[in-house]
């Protein structure tokens, strides 16, 4: 059984008349706990359930006194406000839930608890809302296989004209650079309290084969958390048990992700380009970075890279090891998982500050 099945089946028992309009995944953070679970939106309830951790935590849409939502390539969020001063915040892997749950929080201020014609139209509208994403992804489907036969000719009439041409292999979501990849980048020597962590997951170890099937982005201003950034990927090679078992990442959750495109990528360049990189095991990242920046044609300025692991083998003594689940269990740098991006990025970010002050320290003595 699928996990938001799991979901669903314990929504229900919980709650047996909750009929739900929309369902999706998502993740949110209780009680200073991160849950990854799925969101069930029906006309009388929002509700979050983590089947894992046996949680379901539902909230009636006349309890909801603010809603407002932030959609995009690298951030896909809703702020729930309710119950006086609380609030939530759930992240979604997609913005297709985000801009329907959005239209049916429309009906909030109305007589949600009675359902009537008004709650039949806002239902409509959803399913219209669902059709013109269904109908928006045939056609960027059929464009880019349109794009797939037209390079494909291109490349075979070349080839017939040219002796030394070279065969090219690519996917629909692949462009070629005609550049020579270049891996170099500046390795800071020193770090201010504002730079961006970068972290992330991959179908294995070898940049050149493998892929990014999950980033993380964290970005610290003088030292403190500003913005945030996550995103999954499906890969064009499934993901192996050995990677499943250590990210905790299935091909079944990955299913309905998108894939990773020259679209990311330059987002992902404009988070990055003019700030201090923050990395663990720094040639890592960088080269799974670089690699597919080049493979997508995406013009990019040198970058400056800090490496956690190359000083905390300098400044730090009292640990076995280096490794950044090692030193995260020793400082307490983090309550979540290792082997996800996102926590990765959190826990190196601290870490960055850890040996900023010790770099401090030892310059005072």
């Amino acid at each position: 059984m699928k996990p938001k099945e799991k979901d669903k089946e314990l929504l229900l028992e919980k709650f047996p008349d909750f009929e739900a309009i929309i369902e999706t995944d998502a993740t949110t953070k209780l009680d200073n706990i991160y849950y990854s679970g799925s969101v069930f939106v029906s006309i009388i309830d929002y509700a979050f359930v983590c089947a894992k951790s046996n949680l379901v935590y539902k909230i009636p849409w006349i309890e909801i006194n603010s809603f407002n939502m932030k959609a995009g390539i690298f951030a896909n969020k809703i702020f729930l406000k309710y119950g006086g001063d609380r609030e939530l915040i759930f992240s979604f892997t997609s913005s297709d839930p985000v801009y329907s749950i959005n239209v049916l929080s429309k009906t909030k201020g109305q007589n949600i608890q009675s359902p009537s014609n008004n709650n039949d139209k806002h239902i409509n509208e959803i399913e219209m809302l669902k059709n013109k994403l269904k109908l928006k992804e045939q056609y960027i489907q059929q464009l880019e296989k349109e794009k797939i036969e037209l390079i494909t000719k291109t490349s075979l009439t070349n080839s017939n004209n040219r002796e030394a041409d070279k065969i090219i292999e690519f996917t629909s979501n692949e462009t070629v650079s005609s550049k020579p990849l270049n891996l170099n980048y500046t390795k800071a020597k020193k770090l201010s309290p504002s730079f961006v962590v970068l972290d992330f997951e991959t179908t294995g170890l070898k940049y050149h084969e493998n892929e990014i099937i999950q980033y993380g982005l964290v970005e610290y201003q003088d030292g403190k958390v500003i913005e945030e950034h996550s995103q999954y990927f499906k890969p064009n090679k499934p993901v192996g048990k050995t990677v499943m078992r250590i990210t905790g990442i299935t091909n079944e959750f990955l299913e309905d992700k998108p894939k990773l495109s020259e679209e990311y990528m330059k987002e992902l360049k404009e988070l990055l380009e003019g700030k201090t990189i923050v990395a663990h095991n720094a040639p890592f990242d960088l080269k799974f970075l670089l690699k597919n920046l080049h493979k997508f044609n995406v013009e990019h300025k040198k970058f400056r890279v800090f490496d956690t692991l190359t000083f905390a083998r300098r400044l730090i003594d009292e640990t076995p090891n280096h490794k950044l689940e090692t030193l995260k269990k020793h400082f307490n740098l983090d309550d979540g998982l290792s082997h996800n991006a996102l926590n990765d990025c959190k826990a190196t970010g601290n870490l960055a500050l850890l040996l900023i002050d010790r770099m401090n320290s030892t310059m005072d003595v």
